[in-house]
């Protein structure tokens, strides 16, 4: 609370509360349909169900699962590479530790973790407290 009241004070955001529904304007002037939004512990996410024509506007013809699939092959993405970094400077990183160092949340580094996993590129030794990351391919 006190960081955003920081942020508030500075002029960075301009009311409490209000870019929710900012985001529902913006999409009902843009004719695109209301983003789907989740409550979960770790936060709040939002997705926007794009349609068709929308995608097609944006150059790409792939569906997000075959995205997906291409990403999982093998990693390249810029996150996952510097959580690899992380994981051969120090072995017994946390995911806080990590969260903290990429300025991400823990959420975001858990899923890019479980995608490295996937892609059978890094994996977990011993338990999660006490144990250690180890890299399976480069």
């Amino acid at each position: 609370m006190d960081i955003a009241n920081v942020f508030f004070r500075a002029g960075q955001i301009e009311a409490w509360g209000r870019g929710v529904e900012r985001i529902l304007a913006a999409c009902r002037e843009a004719r695109f349909p209301e983003p789907v939004i989740e409550q979960e512990p770790t936060g709040l996410w939002i997705s926007f169900p794009f349609p068709p024509e929308v995608v097609q506007r944006t150059g790409t013809t792939e569906t997000p699962d075959e995205t997906r699939g291409k990403m999982s092959g093998k990693m390249s993405g810029k996150i996952e590479q510097q959580i690899i970094e992380l994981m051969i400077a120090q072995p017994q990183i946390t995911i806080p530790e990590m969260a903290l160092r990429l300025s991400r949340t823990e959420r975001t580094i858990e899923r890019n973790i479980a995608a490295l996993r996937q892609a059978e590129l890094v994996a977990r030794i011993g338990p999660a407290k006490g144990g250690h990351w180890k890299i399976l391919e480069q």
